[in-house]
């Protein structure tokens, strides 16, 4: 009775591992292709800033002067070795 519980318990096990690799991809293929951008031009405009989060809102609000019909983006870097 109890190798019949222990083979149960194994098999869970071994069926959740399954099914969490399945999850996260493992088993998924990957697909690489080289295609144009859907764009012909780009333009970049940035600006740094080091310092609280909560000031990023004015650079987007300086960015936004000079080109106020574009997307925008950020990119937030955290290294509190840096900050600290």
């Amino acid at each position: 009775m109890l190798i019949s519980i222990l083979i149960i318990i194994v098999a869970v096990i071994c069926l959740a591992v399954i099914w969490l690799l399945q999850t996260l991809g493992l088993f998924k293929t990957i697909s690489i292709k080289i295609t144009q951008p859907p764009f012909n031009e780009l333009t970049i405009v940035y600006k740094f800033q080091r310092g609280a989060y909560s000031k990023s809102s004015d650079i987007f609000k300086d960015i936004n002067k000079y080109s106020s019909s574009h997307d925008k983006l950020g990119i937030y870097y955290d290294c509190p070795k840096v900050l600290n």
